[in-house]
């Protein structure tokens, strides 16, 4: 599965329950999931923004990034030309489109709970795990 950081994000905020999100984190730790270089700076920013709302201690978001980071997950750079298309054609931001190159080209599902990213996702057949 393609993983994007919103769900990896819900997984670890301590004032969110998701159930689907700790379902398919799960399954990382089975066969590791894959997702654009972007995802480190999308996980940072993420938790920044919740230290930033007191959502999260500096020490939490500390541990979080660790746990995170130590996930079966590969990284691959999706190909610019393609980003490009695909932001064009869905409307999703290039950091979107990453999520879905890489769906694509490796022909797997998505793992995400944006909304938008998800219908795009859908609207090009690919698979969605949410």
């Amino acid at each position: 599965m393609v993983l994007d950081a919103s769900l990896a994000l819900a997984y670890v905020m301590p004032d969110e329950d998701s159930p689907t999100a700790r379902q398919l984190m799960a399954r990382i730790e089975e066969e590791p999931a894959l997702a654009p270089t972007i995802w480190i700076y999308e996980i940072a920013s993420g938790l920044r923004m919740g230290q930033a709302r007191k959502r999260l201690t500096s020490e939490m978001a500390d541990s979080v990034m660790t746990t995170l980071t130590e996930l079966h997950i590969e990284f691959e750079h999706p190909n610019g030309h393609q980003l490009m298309k695909l932001s064009h054609q869905t409307g999703l931001t290039i950091y979107d489109a990453s999520y879905i190159a890489l769906c694509l080209k490796h022909e797997l599902p998505l793992a995400s709970l944006d909304r938008r990213l998800v219908q795009a996702a859908r609207d090009l057949g690919i698979v969605v795990l949410t």
